[in-house]
């Protein structure tokens, strides 16, 4: 028998850039996430800033971290959950995040993104880094959303018209292909059945945009599916 401790609490991953051991954070985001069977399902995230609760403490807890453990150098991507009254870490990455960052996404919303200040301090050193930060638009605000089937078999249709419905979405990327068998049984964060990128500098409006998605998608209306394993 193997135990494991359940975590449950909101989640966040908090993204950075280091160079002489001093710290870049690019952006934070939440993440929408159902349990199911006792295991997380990530469909969803969005930025946020200094409004959201836990913004402050998340930041505190990965800028800790990667002091505690002695990075001093590159791109770092820190998954963490607030649960009973105290952050837990998920797991430390030492890359960029993924698995897509969008330059027609970030750019237009944020003026940066985590892979472009990387870039920056690389070439042209730390303090050039911050200050493309300190020149973007930290109220943009980036979200998306990896929308999943809600039964297997064989897939005859994506309803992404009535994803381009809505004013946000910049982006729809990896989208399956008509005739793939499906088994959303092992549910990863990989955008396997298609990644729907939201961003504006309007918060309000991301947000609104982000809940009809996720509706959507919880009432399986962005796939149609049939059963079987052949098309």
């Amino acid at each position: 028998m193997v135990l494991q401790e359940y975590v449950d609490g909101p989640q966040y991953f908090v993204n950075t850039v280091t160079a002489e051991g001093r710290h870049i954070v690019t952006e934070v985001f939440r993440y929408g996430l159902t349990e199911e069977s006792g295991a997380p399902h990530i469909y969803s995230a969005i930025t946020v800033g200094p409004e959201d609760n836990h913004y402050s403490g998340a930041v505190e807890y990965t800028l800790s971290l990667l002091d505690a453990l002695e990075v001093d150098f590159g791109a770092s991507h820190v998954e963490l959950r607030w649960s009973k009254g105290q952050w837990v870490l998920i797991e430390y990455n030492g890359r960029c995040m993924g698995p897509e960052v969008p330059d027609e996404v970030y750019f237009p919303t944020r003026g940066f993104s985590q892979i472009s200040v990387l870039a920056t301090m690389l070439v042209d050193g730390l303090q050039a880094a911050e200050q493309e930060v300190l020149a973007g638009n930290l109220d943009g605000c980036v979200a998306w959303l990896m929308p999943t089937p809600q039964s297997n078999g064989v897939l005859q249709q994506c309803h992404w018209d009535l994803v381009q419905t809505r004013p946000t979405v910049q982006r729809i990327s990896r989208r399956p292909k008509i005739g793939t068998y499906i088994d959303n049984s092992n549910r990863v964060t990989t955008g396997a059945f298609g990644m729907v990128f939201l961003g504006s500098s309007d918060r309000a409006a991301v947000e609104t945009d982000l809940q009809s998605l996720e509706s959507f998608d919880a009432h399986g209306d962005l796939f149609t599916v049939a059963p079987g394993k052949d098309a």
